[in-house]
């Protein structure tokens, strides 16, 4: 069963930029609001940079490139994440793995709002990073 990535959610701005859940079957209305981007660190040899951070009782890890891939499978959706990792925390369970392609897609509909959620604006968040940092 495949989970969409991207589309299910609408970036709106009423005086900030947020994302709103719209066919979910529960409430994500929160998700984004404990975003916690703990790392940010460019990878040297091979181009773009691994993010490391947490995420509604979730901790997650994502490769992010300034460009999309060549090869759309490559990546998740359009989001330019080609290595995504999300980790429940409550007992420790991995439920999402893409690493240029699914390898465990969205086990629940938490970790697909989640997945989402970064799809639409992890690489932004590391642009933004960029150009206030020497990353």
């Amino acid at each position: 069963m495949s989970k969409p990535l991207l589309g299910v959610y609408t970036l709106e701005t009423h005086g900030k930029t947020w994302w709103r859940q719209n066919q979910m079957a529960f409430d994500t209305s929160d998700i984004g609001d404990d975003l916690q981007i703990s790392e940010i660190t460019p990878r040297k040899s091979a181009g773009g940079t691994w993010v490391t951070g947490s995420l509604h009782g979730h901790r997650f890890e994502a490769l992010v490139f300034n460009d999309h891939a060549d090869r759309p499978e490559n990546e998740m959706g359009l989001s330019r994440i080609a290595k995504f990792w999300l980790r429940r925390e409550s007992d420790q369970k991995e439920v999402c793995h893409f690493d240029r392609g699914w390898d465990l897609e969205p086990a629940t509909e938490e970790a697909t709002a989640i997945a989402n959620f970064l799809a639409a604006g992890l690489a932004e968040v590391v642009e933004a990073a960029r150009r206030h940092t020497d990353l």
